[in-house]
């Protein structure tokens, strides 16, 4: 008897410290409200439930937008109206059974959402409900008869879908610019009933299907293949070059005969060209490269040491100005060649954007920008931690730098020395104690003056 009061004792204290333990871990509510027939409260930890019937809507919870990680719906609500539109730190979230609406624009750019389950209660799905979002995989239930226009269009972690005959009624767009979607899972059946076209505009998987699309554009007949290389036949002006699929393109191969190709590079930097890798020119046109990117720079395909501006007949490649890392951070690397820069000011921006991915700029790497001889300006923004050993070391013209500090910045061995005589660094950004040893440490890596 005595033993099994001891045990039950013990028993009773074990359990008694693991409610002490998750009373300590319990979240605690940010606000708690009720509005009309629903009722929301949000905890620090970034959860937000949801309960009550009927509809959904922007509630004033919406304020809360950067701070919900987690949703959870309870039963009796019937649709989901425009609710989460730009959370971008939503991750999770949990639909009942008696949700019959995913409403318009209720997940749109929700980019860290990498999956979702919809319920078989679910029969529409409204316009960019889940468009611009981080969904990576989707699976539409067959009890989906109706979907709006764009309703998943530019996900571009998106990969696969799973389409049911069940639906009946589309709009347009429903995929569109879904750059990575090439796993589709539809009958012909559902596919010889909508324009396909359009509810796959843009998408890899379309491309792979049609083979090869051809048109005209401005002086020119292109082709693009499903490997993504558009050949150029003709000479003169490129118009407004719309494939349909220029999220695609790769490889631009100009054809003999082109004697003059305008503004080439207005399309490499702005959009209907920014994907390409490799571009080769069998014309006698001379291909325009000269414009300045944070991102990367063209090289002769034989020599990646070496900035071209132009580019004759012959094979032109991307080299990237970065390092992009698996925890989303980049690293500046400066330029293939160090007297190749083509603008004279350098602002290194505090985040690239590199295949639909965003990354966040921490390091400049050694001896990025050494011996340069071009470079008259440079910002560091408060995103980069580590400036790496002779990055700027040597830079004769350099005689304005404004460093943006990180409160744990560090600078590598003579970073900013055998600058001009008249360069001044600038501190920005962190005050007093903190201040005073950045600059200190700036200083015995420098010979410039630092303030």
């Amino acid at each position: 008897m005595k033993k099994i009061s001891k045990y039950l004792f013990c028993l009773t204290a074990i359990l008694l410290l693991i409610c002490m333990k998750n009373n300590a871990n319990a979240a605690n509510v940010i606000e708690s409200k009720t509005e009309g027939d629903i009722t929301w409260t949000l905890y620090d930890d970034g959860l937000i439930q949801f309960t009550g019937s009927g509809a959904l809507d922007s509630l004033s919870y919406n304020r809360y937008k950067s701070k919900i990680k987690t949703v959870i719906i309870g039963d009796g609500i019937a649709e989901i109206n425009g609710s989460f539109n730009g959370c971008s730190s939503l991750s999770s979230v949990t639909i009942p059974n008696t949700v019959t609406l995913i409403g318009s624009y209720a997940f749109a750019d929700c980019t860290n959402l990498k999956q979702i389950h919809i319920p078989t209660s679910v029969n529409k799905i409204g316009m960019s409900a889940f468009g611009g979002s981080g969904l990576e995989k989707i699976i539409i239930p067959n009890s989906i008869t109706k979907l709006d226009g764009s309703a998943f269009s530019n996900c571009h972690s998106l990969k696969s879908a799973v389409i049911p005959d069940s639906i009946e009624e589309v709009w347009g767009f429903v995929f569109g610019n879904c750059t990575n979607l090439n796993e589709i899972s539809v009958s012909e059946a559902f596919l010889s009933k909508i324009d396909i076209d359009s509810f796959f505009y843009g998408t890899p998987w379309l491309l792979n299907r049609k083979g090869s699309v051809r048109g005209s554009t401005g002086d020119f007949i292109y082709v693009l293949d499903k490997s993504g290389t558009l050949t150029l036949t003709g000479s003169g002006k490129l118009g407004s070059l719309e494939t349909g699929f220029n999220e695609q393109i790769t490889t631009v191969i100009i054809a003999k005969g082109a004697k003059k190709l305008t503004d080439f590079k207005n399309y490499l930097s702005y959009g209907n060209l920014i994907h390409v890798e490799k571009i080769i020119n069998n014309s006698s046109a001379k291909l325009d490269l000269n414009y300045y990117s944070e991102i990367y720079s063209w090289c002769k395909e034989s020599n990646t040491q070496k900035t071209i501006a132009y580019l004759r007949r012959g094979t032109a490649i991307k080299v990237y100005g970065y390092t992009f890392k698996s925890d989303k951070t980049a690293e500046y690397k400066g330029t293939p060649a160090t007297k190749a820069i083509s603008n004279t000011y350098l602002n290194i921006p505090e985040n690239v954007t590199y295949k639909n991915q965003t990354y966040e700029v921490t390091s400049i790497s050694k001896k990025a920008f050494k011996g340069h001889k071009g470079l008259y300006t440079l910002i560091i923004p408060d995103s980069v931690h580590n400036i790496g050993a002779y990055s700027f070391y040597g830079c004769s013209k350099l005689i304005s730098i404004e460093i943006n500090a990180n409160p744990s910045l560090k600078v590598g061995k003579n970073a900013f020395k055998n600058l001009p005589s008249n360069a001044v660094i600038k501190v920005k950004g962190v005050r007093g104690k903190k201040k005073k040893a950045i600059s200190n440490m700036i200083q015995k890596q420098t010979n410039a003056k630092v303030k």
